[in-house]
């Protein structure tokens, strides 16, 4: 997260007390993000889990995997490639992948068409990717049914056909693949090599959340969210978007700031909104950005007005500075006031800038003074250069006076 976005994120963190008391702990508000679904590793369809156990047997007892696999055990063949593929690199990782499916191994078969759609360790080619994933598939392997059927919806390496896509989707659905499934209820949405069917559709958008895909989950909370020709379902759709931002989905962690936000189906929480806020905006999503700075300013207008000191110092800031309004020195005269009233020391030093340039009022170094040495009293370091500046001021002015 960039040091702007953190501002926000601080500045959130002051919020009215009320607010806080009865927001839920953070580990309830952050639950720990899911391990995602073995279709969402990298360049293989294994788990981060398993990945971490190959990778920790590349390193230690690759040379024995090795021996079995240059025997032409196919096993060792595939398990060697994995490992390559664990350490990223890729181009022996083909190799020992390539020797696996060249004996009909379909697991082999799928990696290896992977990495030549993704052109990692071989050049990309749609056509040996096809070969490969189609092999995979036919001995029933759902993850290369699945790629097979994104080959077809695109005509990647073969030509394109959507019954075909629809087909393969359909197979890879069956045998439980999450993004299958959210593909399949695609196809019957929009009648894309199958017939149009509203029902199915919500069936498969259904299966694939509940098998935890977070787009399928996210997908099935914006319906809920927005109704789709029927009144809102809040409930539902905080579910979903709690079960996909649980996976870091940051367009499921937005919506959850907006519900909270606006107490849509929960009550209004502006903390947990800002803690969801600052996740989705710490994965660079644009409209938790924007929501971000807009939200930022009704959240410490509603703290200040609850007597928060920190807030009404960072509200007068604002209008001291002309940040999110026109510059208005009076009304920063106003919420320095109440801050400082709270012996917020950084408003005490604004007010004593305020005083010894007459901004919004007549200039009277005394009390620029007074303000000035209790903010420095309490350890302000602003406070304590602006001190020894502004006594030299006010010795010029007094000798001018004589």
């Amino acid at each position: 997260m960039n040091r702007i976005t953190w501002c926000w994120v601080m500045s959130l963190g002051f919020l009215a007390q009320p607010a806080l008391a009865r927001t839920p702990p953070v580990s309830q508000v952050l639950p720990a993000p899911l391990t995602p679904p073995p279709h969402g590793a990298i360049a293989r369809g294994v788990t981060p889990a398993y990945e971490r156990q190959i990778t920790a047997m590349a390193k230690h007892g690759i040379k024995y995997v090795k021996s079995a696999a240059k025997r032409g055990n196919v096993t060792a063949q595939l398990v060697l490639g994995m490992a390559y593929n664990a350490l990223r690199d890729y181009a022996i990782a083909a190799k020992w992948y390539e020797r696996a499916a060249q004996q009909g191994n379909p697991n082999a078969e799928e990696c290896l068409g992977l990495l030549y759609i993704n052109a990692l360790g071989v050049p990309k080619d749609y056509g040996k990717a096809f070969m490969w994933e189609h092999r995979a598939a036919i001995q029933g392997d759902a993850q290369a049914q699945f790629k097979l059927s994104l080959l077809y919806d695109e005509g990647d390496g073969t030509a394109k056909s959507y019954a075909q896509a629809a087909r393969w989707a359909l197979a890879s659905a069956r045998r439980g693949d999450a993004k299958a499934q959210f593909e399949l209820a695609i196809a019957y949405q929009y009648g894309r090599g199958l017939p149009k069917s509203r029902r199915k559709a919500a069936a498969w958008l259904l299966k694939s959340a509940n098998s935890g895909y977070a787009f399928a989950e996210f997908v099935l909370g914006h319906e809920y969210y927005l109704g789709e020709g029927e009144p809102p379902n809040y409930a539902s759709a905080l579910k979903w978007f709690t079960q996909a931002a649980q996976q870091r989905y940051s367009p499921a962690e937005y919506f959850l700031a907006r519900m909270y936000a606006f107490g849509r189906g929960v009550p209004k929480r502006y903390t947990t909104a800002a803690l969801w806020l600052a996740r989705s905006a710490g994965q660079d999503y644009a409209p938790a950005f924007t929501f971000l700075r807009q939200a930022a300013v009704t959240w410490l207008l509603h703290a200040a007005n609850n007597g928060n000191s920190v807030a009404q110092c960072m509200i007068g800031e604002g209008y001291y500075y002309g940040r999110w309004a026109p510059r208005n020195y009076p009304l920063a005269l106003k919420w320095f006031r109440k801050s400082a009233g709270q012996r917020n020391a950084a408003a005490e030093y604004f007010l004593a800038r305020i005083y010894a340039f007459g901004q919004g009022t007549s200039r009277n170094y005394a009390k620029a003074g007074a303000w000035l040495a209790r903010s420095a009293g309490q350890g302000f370091l602003p406070a304590r250069v602006f001190l020894r500046d502004i006594t030299v001021e006010a010795s010029k002015a007094d000798t001018a006076k004589k």
